[in-house]
């Protein structure tokens, strides 16, 4: 038989997965947002320079790949 201590111990693990699996959920889509924003801005941004003769196309492409690399443990991080 479970002492009192157990099942407050387990009552408050249970109640803190269920609060942790909830922010999950609402972290998985707002990451999203912000890469595919961030996708985005940062396209149009490279396009811009690289039309304007400021930026060669490797540069840009060294530049989106530097930041989808930074991304990607905020995006590991939401979908646990």
């Amino acid at each position: 038989m479970l002492s009192l201590n157990h099942r407050l111990i387990e009552t408050y693990r249970a109640k803190a997965a269920l609060a942790a699996r909830r922010v999950e959920s609402e972290l998985s889509p707002l990451s999203a947002i912000v890469l595919a924003l961030h996708h985005a801005v940062t396209s149009w941004q490279g396009n811009s320079l690289i039309l304007a003769g400021n930026m060669s196309l490797e540069l840009s492409s060294v530049y989106l790949s530097y930041f989808t690399r930074l991304f990607k443990p905020i995006k590991k991080t939401s979908t646990y």
